[in-house]
């Protein structure tokens, strides 16, 4: 009878997070929800413990209670409790919120001997190690010996090369750590899930160039789910009294790359020229190199009323401004996919967006494009939609056209991918 295939979902990447998950962790989240509740795979939850610098065991036991899914609910099989998951169970219900807060900052570093619990993970050849977070931020440590006697075979997803086509909008530990990393993970992952077709083609040409050991046939486009948690009802991020009546969204964490710079633009050319434009809702944290523009946003006081920047809004609240926005934006230079683009065409919302990279594979004919680097151009396209009910009117009424992928179809791709391995 031939050995089950384990499949050991990391989780490293989500481990500690504090608060509702954003890009990466809502990839590693949404697919680890689906395939843990797949009865056709056997997975199990792992993460890396950089201290001892091996896989262990693990669980959710720091998991924010609102995803309470199977996932959040998976046990280790055949595992009985033990002290620690007892410890963890007492952390999990009976300790204040503002405690377990502090307790969720220190573990998340992984540097007291308390911390690095759980039983360490024995992977067996027929194994399979699944890595859908940051691969490049140290996990493949322990791999090099593994490999040696070939085991596990290593599934990882690779998001963007950003930080070696575009170093300008990364910090340079990153660029570094990327570089070295990526050399490494060529001769380890057995398997690479580019999440569009140009990540794809970035990622060949790039190992072309480096002469790296990544042959075409490892590598597999996967397209992400575009469906937001919606536990609980949708809630408004604003009182009643400063709702705005007319808006547009843009949801993205602010950073260069992300080009918040051109909206800002486009709004005091837009007061200069007298020209009529939506207030803009931006939702998002501040990211890599963003201290400048924050800066701009928080102190211009000409923008109150234009731009009013939300930095902690949680599903809930975004599935309200999803809701009721006339449209929404994106200026991006660059992306891995654009998930924002997809998440707005899955409400039904027209948008106008960048032509960089990978995001006219999200949406093809059915939304507006513009460059990201042209400011009157994204000024009159805004501009038209916001004052031309009619066009707004005929453009959102073609978005029943658009095919919502979902986290569901998302995880049976990478199921199929895994079981032919």
């Amino acid at each position: 009878m031939p050995e089950r295939k384990i499949i050991w979902f990391d989780i490293t990447e989500i481990k500690g997070w504090d608060g509702h998950f954003t890009g990466i962790q809502r990839v590693v989240f949404s697919i680890g929800n689906e395939l843990v509740g797949d009865p056709a795979l056997d997975v199990r939850l792992c993460r890396y413990d950089r201290r001892r610098n091996i896989f262990v065991r693990s669980d959710y036991a720091f998991i924010e209670p609102q995803y309470d899914e199977p996932l959040r609910n998976q046990l280790d099989q055949g595992k009985k409790p033990t002290a620690t998951d007892y410890v963890r169970k007492f952390i999990g219900t009976a300790l204040p919120a503002s405690l377990k807060k502090r307790i969720k900052a220190v573990t998340s570093f992984n540097t007291w001997p308390f911390v690095s619990i759980g039983q360490p993970v024995k992977f067996l050849k027929s194994d399979i190690l699944f890595i859908p977070g940051a691969f490049w931020t140290g996990s493949l440590g322990p791999l090099t010996e593994m490999k040696k006697h070939n085991k596990p075979r290593v599934f990882t997803i690779m998001y963007d090369m950003v930080p070696v086509l575009m170093p300008q909008f990364c910090v340079k530990v990153t660029v570094s750590d990327f570089k070295k990393e990526i050399k490494k993970a060529a001769n380890l992952v057995d398997n690479w899930l580019a999440i569009s077709e140009n990540t794809k083609k970035d990622l060949i040409t790039y190992a072309e160039k480096e002469k790296l050991s990544i042959p075409k046939s490892t590598i597999e486009v996967i397209r992400l789910g575009s469906d937001i948690n919606t536990k609980g009802s949708i809630k408004s991020p604003f009182k009643k009294s400063n709702r705005p009546r007319d808006f547009v969204l843009f949801v993205s964490t602010v950073e260069a790359r992300k080009n918040q710079q051109l909206v800002y633009q486009a709004v005091k050319r837009a007061e200069e020229l007298r020209i009529d434009i939506p207030t803009i809702v931006l939702v998002g944290k501040h990211g890599w190199h963003s201290d400048d523009i924050a800066s701009v946003l928080k102190q211009d006081k000409t923008l109150r009323g234009k731009i009013i920047w939300l930095e902690d809004a949680d599903d809930r609240a975004l599935r309200w401004l999803y809701k009721r926005c006339m449209f929404t934006i994106y200026p991006s230079v660059y992306e891995g996919w654009g998930l924002p683009i997809a998440e707005s065409l899955a409400y039904g919302k027209f948008a106008i967006a960048s032509s960089a990279s990978s995001i006219p594979e999200v949406a093809g004919d059915l939304i507006e494009y513009f460059s990201p680097y042209s400011v009157d151009e994204f000024l009159n396209k805004m501009s038209l939609f916001y004052s031309d009910q009619d066009a707004l009117r005929v453009r959102t009424s073609q978005l029943k056209k658009f095919i919502q992928p979902s986290w569901t179809n998302t995880a049976q791709v990478i199921s199929t991918l895994i079981k032919k391995k």
